[in-house]
């Protein structure tokens, strides 16, 4: 056979045994190839199996986050999620009986759930986290439905003879799916500083977020799993207090957000810090980012008169200031050195006749700047600086805001008298409430911390705080001064409103202005009311602070507004942590002093009011509970109650108790 042959096209010739071995190379050929891509791909799917084995031993065994006292506040658990389950695609019988189940359960009109499984496919997820109620109600409706469903099929077997046409019998298995997850069994309380585990076991914000390595620790020993449990220092009791301030801002002051504070002035510990709005991280999708935010520590803001006790302390300390040396107040102070004509700063009245330390007494703006004429830019930036602002304090939480202290080569002509007054500089509450920290402390700064500890479910410390105290920041001296004119301040002063019968406290209050950072100028309308105290006066124990953002109900200051919240949130705390108080009977026994027996504590029966006669009021504050709130009228012992002692007790109840 002859070939014909052309430079463009060339034909060869191939006997029977050259086809074969061809053929042979391509096979051999092909089967590395998928050898090599199944090799791959299943590696693939091992490398990716071995990851969700990981990624969910890891979710199922998450550590537990507790108070500084055990009480669990965030923990795993097992959710039931409404699904639906398909038996046989296409069967339009099923889905409409399954689409009446849902639409009853999740009150969704079934036509629309019907259309949704129609589209086909053997799964549908319908709801996370269902209630005990809603999952009852389903089971409800399965029975009812399937009951139809029997009845139905009895009248097509009579009529027809045959099984055909017969409607199925659903099951419950179909609609609920177990899955683990994470619980916050407080709700709201101290979402802010627990952030949360999204539904897909990924941690969000907050010490969720921060020790996700430590709560994703685990071992086996044994075959028993080993968690890591992370301790926070707050009281779970405290945090209810500062939740209950929070609100009653929101609702009583129409605020638009609240924060409050309270601190171990001796440790550094945090005992509660709430902020409001806030959210509930077990649903934590219905919440927005503005009400997951932390303002405590994320929030900066000018903190107005609070700040007068840094300030003016700062000019105390260099020993220039002469304490007795008598001012004349206007209600205006003109600014040295500030241009012609010169600046003027305002005080809220004339205060007549004033001496220095009524720049805090009476938070009067000419006692303050007069002060701080005494010192340099220089001089005041280098304190503040000691004192922690203008710098992240370092809590251990995210998206801490350090605040603005700027240099003093970007100070103005006014700005040391501004700055003295808590304009020109802001700070977030946690900075504030660090910085008085010094006033408790001999003059030195004490570092925050918000863990306590870390430890093993088996209970054995693997990480523990410390308190962590810097160089002197402010003489003794100073501190004794400062704390002196707070304490008369409370006493005689602008912040009277805050005292306690009873006890010494040293406070100071504030209002600011709240700067519009879009529009480069301040609100005309909105401003923060502030109060600090510290307690008992004499030797700090306790800082308690409360800020009210945007107060509308009527006053705007802090001396008004925040104070008479402070002094209940400081009440309350008095109570609970046993602080002295002189008006405290005492006993003496072999040469001790003592406090009185207290009443003991009335055996409380699940769903019932609990006997309150004779208790007083710490012993009241002892039980408080998210199940109730007390409303207490009167001192001394509890004479009579409302409801009756054993009557059924209502969610969220409030109990009306009169003392004598």
């Amino acid at each position: 056979m002859k070939v014909n042959q052309s430079r463009n096209n060339k034909s060869v010739r191939i006997g029977r045994n050259g086809i074969l071995l061809m053929a042979g190379v391509i096979c051999l050929s092909a089967a590395v190839i998928l050898y090599r891509y199944a090799s791959v791909m299943v590696g693939s799917r091992s490398a990716e199996a071995r990851s969700l084995q990981i990624s969910d031993y890891a979710s199922e065994h998450r550590g537990n986050i507790r108070d500084r006292n055990g009480s669990l506040l965030a923990t795993q658990t097992t959710f039931t999620d409404i699904v639906y389950k398909v038996q046989t695609e296409h069967d339009l019988k099923e889905y409409q009986m399954a689409a009446e189940i849902l639409s009853a359960t999740l009150n969704r009109p079934a036509k629309e759930i019907f259309t949704d499984l129609s589209k086909g496919g053997k799964y549908r997820f319908y709801k996370r986290r269902a209630s005990q109620e809603e999952i009852e109600a389903l089971s409800v409706k399965l029975n009812e439905i399937n009951t139809a469903a029997e009845k139905r099929n009895e009248v097509i077997k009579n009529s027809a003879g045959d099984d055909s046409g017969y409607y199925p019998s659903l099951k419950i298995h179909q609609f609920l799916e177990e899955n683990q997850g994470r619980s916050y069994p407080k709700g709201e309380l101290a979402a802010h500083i627990l952030g949360f585990v999204d539904f897909n076991g990924t941690a969000r914000e907050g010490v969720e977020k921060i020790y996700d390595e430590d709560l994703t620790a685990n071992k086996v020993v044994d075959g028993a799993v080993i968690t890591r449990d992370v301790y926070l220092t707050i009281d779970t009791q405290i945090q209810y207090m500062a939740a209950k301030q929070a609100q009653t801002a929101l609702s009583k002051e129409k605020a638009e957000a609240a924060i409050f504070i309270v601190m171990d002035a001796q440790t550094g510990e945090i005992l509660a810090m709430e902020n409001a709005p806030t959210f509930n991280p077990n649903f934590y999708n219905k919440s927005t980012p503005e009400a997951r935010m932390n303002r405590a520590v994320a929030y900066a803001f000018e903190p107005g008169s609070v700040l007068k006790i840094f300030t003016v302390a700062c000019a105390f300390d260099t020993g220039r200031v002469p304490v007795s040396h008598e001012l004349f107040c206007h209600a205006s102070y003109e600014i040295p050195d500030s241009g012609n004509p010169p600046s003027v700063i305002k005080c809220v009245t004339p205060h007549g006749r004033v001496y220095p330390k009524d720049a805090i007494v009476l938070s009067c703006n000419t006692a303050a700047c007069t002060s701080t004429e005494y010192l340099s830019k220089n001089e005041l930036y280098t304190k503040l600086r000691h004192f922690g602002f203008g710098q992240r304090i370092g809590l251990g939480l995210s998206n801490e805001n350090k605040g603005v202290l700027r240099r003093p080569s970007a100070w103005s002509g006014r700005s040391l008298a501004t700055i003295t007054m808590g304009q020109e500089i802001s700070a977030t509450a946690l900075q504030i409430v660090t910085a008085a920290t010094v006033f408790a402390n001999e003059g030195r700064l004490l570092r925050p911390h918000i863990i306590q500890s870390i430890r093993d479910s088996e209970g054995n410390v693997l990480s523990e705080s410390t308190v962590a105290i810097s160089e002197e920041v402010l003489s003794y001296q100073t501190v004794q001064n400062i704390l002196s004119m707070m304490t008369e301040g409370t006493e005689h002063g602008l912040a009277q409103k805050t005292a306690v019968n009873g006890i010494r406290l040293a406070s100071k209050t504030g209002t600011a202005q709240i700067f519009d950072e879009k529009n480069k100028r301040y609100f005309d309308d909105k401003y923060v009311a502030s109060a600090l105290t510290l307690f008992p006066a004499e030797k700090p124990r306790f800082i308690v602070y409360g800020a009210v953002f945007s107060p509308k109900a009527g006053s705007i200051y802090g001396s008004n507004v925040t104070a008479p919240l402070v002094k209940d949130l400081a009440e309350e705390l008095i109570l609970y942590l046993n602080v002295y108080k002189e008006t405290d009977s005492l006993y003496e026994i072999s040469g001790n002093l003592i406090t009185p027996a207290r009443q003991p504590a009335p055996a409380l029966s699940p769903g019932a009011v609990p006997d309150l006669t004779g208790l007083s009021k710490r012993d009241l504050i002892g039980l408080y509970s998210k199940n109730f709130k007390f409303r207490i009228t009167g001192e001394g012992k509890v004479v009579s109650q409302s409801p009756e002692p054993g009557s059924a007790l209502q969610k969220d109840a409030v109990i009306y108790v009169e003392l004598e």
